[in-house]
């Protein structure tokens, strides 16, 4: 009863601050002792119910307080209920006596209580401090415990103190629960940018603590020098005391010297945990060190448990990891400068494949373009991917279990060769400098510049944004953080994508018709500058609206008629403002602001001039965007390492008008009717997902043409694609099923639909959506007709595509996971 009637109070209470006026506060300053008190009950749910109440209730004071509604004194109340959460958390443990009786229900009060000191962190980001200061007090509080049985005096690096039995799986629990709160508030605080100096130095200050004290596993220690490893390298590339370095004049980042020192920390502790045996231990540590992009440090722990495992399958999946680390360390090594010889040496990585290709790196790191080093670098990190993706695919028999690995590291691979070409192009640009009488200094263009490529892979880039908007949309169940992180790779694809497109943001421009339109045969393929701001604007749309602003300064129409296109964007590329996305976000804002100048730039200046200025300033934009991208930190996302068939689906088509259903055969000039089974493949049971709908695209080219058809040859069985994401077709697939969907969904019934067939002779394109209600058992039956009465006779392969939408209204991509079915249109008979 007393729980209950604490809760319908918390109810009211909170009703009331919204009410400030009407509070008295003598009122609430009693009533807060009176809940202190019930916080102390033995009753567990009594206490629990009073400290989620002054937790709450503080923490609405406080707001109120800087608000300058309620008097100042409350500012003080949420650090009070802090210390009153901790002192809880020391009496629940301290009556087990040696720490060797404690049951399930006091470790799950614990849990509790730490979650509500990570709400009002995440509240009230300044409080981040005080609730690390505690921590540590918690900490010294086992330890004084302890004090007989654990090891006075200075604790070195290998004196580790032994807890044994019950004692050490007790302490290790309470150290495991700590160890997630606080990697858990300091995400918290990463989210909305409170990462400050002294939070840093605060769990520096814990982490050496528990080192001191002996009371670590490796794993933990890693973990948390890990995280603030990445957090640190986050906030060494937006801050104002950056170290530089020089890149052909430009300002470009070097990863600070204390950055190594926390590694080399982070590398003696794995190699610990190594020679004791510890390998599970290892390779979560690896997968951290991944995870946050400590690169150098993965590869080490990966080389090392490649040969302490028996089975092929996982020796190939961590060559894989070796690979994958390998690739990425290269890149990140490169960077290091002068450091690196000594880091490396330190990390005695005498068999490592980073040792054999030191010669490769570019020491001084000087002219990033016209230095082939640099190049060659990226070349074999992309080499190293692909190597890592073939290997992947000789354990992966089915093609389906290693779908979300393969596809990851492909699309970085891609994202690599893009770069390099970019590189290429910028380091054969060269200018003369031209002194013409003091007035100012005119750069004339030696080598002319294949504007029209640039543009090709501003093209290729915005696809590669749109492919990892698709990844993150096609993998049911993925976590926050991996949805964050890819998401904000899209992001920065569109960046360089944005920066890379200047020449469409300048008409006056000669041959500015080539630049729109680089494939004539393919219509879909034209280039615009509306469609790349659009692309732009419509990931600003949910983070950075004054960014977007900006942009639409770019746009002859202006910034309104970009909004159009918003509503055409998946719900995976909305970002939350983490460490991910702000490096990301700052060279966005370097870029438009450079593009912007450029512009205005241009309205001033002689008509033959223009094209030498916008080339000039352009490639010098871009190469700057380029080197700040590349020193942004590459995390791997933490579902790359939960290994899982794909969930996918599987299209089965019949003939509905021919007495042979199982041959799809069709009279020149007529067209295809079509009996649908789309069946969704690998939810797992316990996934609590609820389907509405699914619905499918299918879509067949006239060039599609083969000869003889597959189903010909010798009665073999069509091979299913296992990279269907290699389908140049599938993200504009996609992108037409998703639009076609919105519009479904914005009727009041939608099976009224319109447009369900569209023909495109000119392009020699047909294609049909068609939707499904799903029964229990994930299958749906529909009907279709393909307007092929245009193709010529032969043999055609239909590409297909499906999505569901769940009960919650969300759109989720499904990979095809068959082959698409084959039709033969027939000469007509004599009659």
């Amino acid at each position: 009863m007393q729980c209950q009637a604490l809760q319908v109070l918390h109810k009211i209470i909170l009703f009331k601050l919204h009410d400030v006026p009407s509070l008295n506060m003598l009122d609430i300053t009693q009533l807060l002792a009176i809940v202190e008190i019930v916080s102390q009950s033995t009753i567990i749910s009594n206490s629990l119910c009073a400290f989620s109440f002054l937790a709450d209730i503080s923490s609405k004071l406080w707001e109120s307080t800087e608000t300058g509604y309620i008097d100042r004194s409350f500012s003080h109340q949420p650090s009070k209920v802090i210390s009153l959460i901790i002192k809880q958390i020391i009496s629940v443990v301290k009556p087990f006596h040696g720490l060797c009786e404690i049951n399930s229900t006091v470790f799950q009060e614990v849990k509790v209580l730490l979650k509500l000191l990570l709400k009002m962190v995440g509240e009230n980001p300044d409080l981040g401090v005080l609730v690390l200061d505690k921590i540590v007090s918690f900490i010294d509080y086992i330890v004084d415990l302890h004090g007989n049985e654990v090891a006075t005096g200075q604790t070195g690096m290998d004196e580790i103190v032994k807890f044994e039995g019950a004692k050490r799986k007790v302490i290790s629990k309470i150290l495991y629960y700590i160890n997630r709160f606080v990697v858990a508030c300091l995400q918290n605080l990463n989210d909305v940018a409170s990462i400050t100096v002294d939070i840093s130095n605060k769990v520096k200050f814990l982490v050496d603590h528990l080192h001191q004290h002996g009371l670590f596993d490796f794993y933990i220690r890693t973990t948390y020098i890990s995280v603030l490893n990445a957090h640190i390298v986050s906030h060494s590339t937006v801050n104002e005391n950056k170290e530089t370095i020089s890149v052909d004049g430009i300002s470009a980042l070097s990863f600070p010297s204390y950055l190594l020192e926390h590694e080399f920390v982070i590398h003696e502790h794995a190699k610990k945990m190594l020679t004791e045996g510890d390998y599970w231990p290892a390779y979560k540590a690896g997968i951290h060190a991944a995870t946050e992009g400590a690169w150098l440090i993965a590869t080490f722990i990966f080389e090392q448990l490649v040969n302490k495992v028996k089975s092929d399958s996982y020796y190939s999946w961590l060559k894989s990891l070796v690979l994958f680390s390998h690739s990425e360390g290269k890149v990140r090594l490169f960077l290091l400068t002068n450091q690196q010889s000594n880091f490396v040496d330190n990390l005695k990585l005498e068999k490592s494949p980073f040792k054999d290709n030191l010669g490769a790196v570019n020491h001084d790191a000087v002219g990033i373009t016209n230095e082939p080093g640099y190049i060659e670098v990226l070349v074999e990190a992309q080499g190293s991917l692909c190597s890592s993706v073939e290997l992947l695919e000789k354990i992966d028999i089915s093609g389906k279990e290693f779908c979300f690995q393969r596809w990851f590291l492909a699309l970085r691979a891609k994202v690599l060769r893009t770069i390099v070409e970019v590189l290429k192009i910028l380091g054969t640009s060269k200018w003369e400098n031209v002194d013409n009488d003091g007035d100012f200094e005119k750069r004339i263009l030696i080598e002319p510049i294949p504007l029209q490529k640039i543009t090709q892979i501003s093209f290729q880039l915005k696809m590669i944004a749109k492919e990892f908007d698709l990844m993150s949309a096609s993998f049911i169940g993925m976590d926050g953080d991996t949805s964050n992180i890819i998401a904000a790779l899209a992001l920065s694809c569109s960046v360089l994508a944005f920066t890379s497109g200047f020449p469409l943001f300048f008409p006056s421009l000669l041959a500015y018709e080539t630049l729109t339109n680089f494939n004539p045969e393919n219509s879909q393929q034209n280039y615009s500058c509306s469609m790349l701001l659009q692309h732009m604007v419509g990931r600003l749309s949910h983070i950075d609206n004054e960014t977007g602003m900006k942009i639409g300064l770019l746009f002859e129409g202006g910034a309104g008629d970009l909004q159009k296109c918003l509503h055409l964007h998946f719900r995976s590329q909305r970002l939350s403002c983490g460490h991910e996305v702000r490096d990301v976000l700052s060279v966005l804002k370097y870029a438009v602001s450079g593009m912007v100048c450029l512009r205005n730039e241009v309205n001033k200046i002689q008509n033959e001039e223009i094209v030498s200025h916008v080339t000039k300033k352009g490639l010098q934009l871009l190469l700057e965007v380029v080197v700040q991208w590349i020193n942004i930190p590459f995390q791997v996302p933490r579902h790359f390492f939960k290994i899982r068939p794909c969930i996918g689906s599987e299209l089965f088509a019949f003939n509905a008008d021919a007495k042979n259903s199982n041959e799809i055969t069709v009279i020149q000039g007529s067209t295809i009717s079509l009996n649908l089974c789309l069946q969704l493949r690998n939810m797992p049971s316990e996934f609590p997902l609820r389907l509405s709908r699914m619905y499918c695209i299918l879509c067949c080219r006239v060039s599609s043409f083969q000869k003889p058809c597959q189903n010909e040859r010798n009665g073999e069985t069509v091979q299913w694609d296992s990279r269907p994401w290699e389908n140049e077709d599938m993200v504009e697939m996609n992108e037409n099923l998703f639009c076609y969907v919105t519009e479904c969904t914005k009727k009041a019934n939608p099976r009224k639909r319109s447009r369900d067939n569209i023909v495109n002779k000119d392009c020699g394109i047909v294609q049909s959506y068609v939707c499904f209600e799903p029964n229990v058992k994930g299958q749906g039956f529909s009907s279709c007709l393909l307007d092929v009465s245009h193709f010529p006779v032969g043999c055609y392969t239909i590409k297909w595509f499906s999505c569901c939408i769940d009960r919650q209204g969300s759109y989720w991509s499904l990979l095809p996971l068959n082959s698409g079915p084959e039709f033969i249109v027939q000469q007509s008979p004599v009659s």
